[in-house]
């Protein structure tokens, strides 16, 4: 209502259909090269975090492929895995494998430079030392997440 009295008294402030043809023009190729330039930049620019996985359980797996197929769009890299069993290392995942026990956690953070620590609830339970983890935390700066998990009942 403001915008019709204004025009009824103000005609000259009235904008043309070509403006407006025109304005989607510019809005088109600037948001197009908005997109190309972010895509461009993420692709080369190297990981912002890199993240450790405690634990080898399904949802862990399902988190670090969904992960490893963005992780030129969220900007981590995935480190590895940690398994409560010391004869699973080494073994491949998705793109990285085992690389560690519970225990190696504090020195294959410092060594590998992580900065998350997600650590599934079903693999760890019981198992971490929250000394330590609160040492990293304090130490290095790391953060921790927590994997929920999904339970489904029928």
């Amino acid at each position: 209502i403001l915008l019709a009295v204004l025009y009824r008294l103000l005609p000259a402030l009235i904008i043309g259909p070509g403006v407006v043809i025109v304005a989607y023009g510019v809005i088109f190729i600037l948001v197009s090269s908005w997109r190309l330039a972010f895509d461009w930049i993420s692709q080369h620019l190297k990981p912002q975090e890199r993240l450790l996985i405690v634990g080898t359980a399904r949802a862990a797996i399902d988190l670090a492929r969904e992960l490893h197929d963005r992780r030129q769009e969220l900007g981590v890299e995935l480190i590895g895995f940690i398994d409560s069993d010391s004869t699973r290392v080494g073994t491949s995942l998705i793109n990285t494998g085992v690389i560690g026990v519970i225990d190696d956690i504090p020195g294959i953070v410092r060594a590998q430079k992580v900065d998350r620590v997600v650590v599934s609830l079903a693999d760890a339970r019981g198992k971490l030392s929250m000394d330590q983890l609160l040492q990293m935390k304090l130490n290095d700066g790391v953060k921790f997440d927590h994997l929920a998990l999904k339970i489904i009942t029928t």
